[in-house]
């Protein structure tokens, strides 16, 4: 494990309206705004030490993290842990453990709001400090700054800003 590293815990961007999409929800979209904050992000992490980009197999989360694999060259790794609906207990295990291979690079985790929420709360349950609100906008990311083997440290970055775009 290395000595310290970071999974940037994102949550997905702004989808469509889940009461008017009547497909699977699994397959909904982003919305134009959330195409924006896809960008958006891809801009802010790029220049991160990346090392790895796992994702929900939801669509939407997919999306979010495409135009940063674009950037960066790097294939998406689906992971059913961290679909809606998943326990998050498990997926915070599952996070830690995929950043033992990487030797301090970091990685990127796009998820829904419930796995995130189960998460934070996993991590504050656990002893680490949380830098902003237990519950985050959509776009938004956690900073889990992960030392040794356990979060140490969870740091809000709001989602970006987007205009023009509903």
């Amino acid at each position: 494990m290395p000595a310290e590293a970071t999974v940037h815990l994102v949550r997905h961007a702004h989808a469509l309206d889940r009461h008017a999409w009547e497909a699977p929800d699994a397959e909904r979209p982003l919305s134009a705004k959330g195409a924006r904050q896809a960008d958006a992000l891809a801009e802010r992490l790029a220049g991160r030490d990346l090392a790895r980009l796992v994702t929900s197999p939801a669509r939407r989360c997919r999306q979010t993290m495409e135009p940063l694999a674009a950037r960066l060259g790097l294939a998406l790794e689906e992971r059913p842990w961290l679909a809606e609906g998943e326990p998050s207990g498990a997926a915070l295990e599952r996070l830690v453990e995929a950043l033992e291979p990487l030797g301090g690079a970091n990685l990127v985790a796009c998820t829904h709001g419930d796995v995130l929420d189960g998460l934070l709360d996993a991590v504050r349950r656990a002893g680490a400090e949380l830098d902003g609100p237990a519950h985050g906008e959509k776009a938004a990311t956690y900073e889990l700054l992960v030392r040794r083997g356990s979060v140490a440290r969870v740091v809000h970055v709001p989602a970006p800003r987007v205009v023009g775009v509903r």
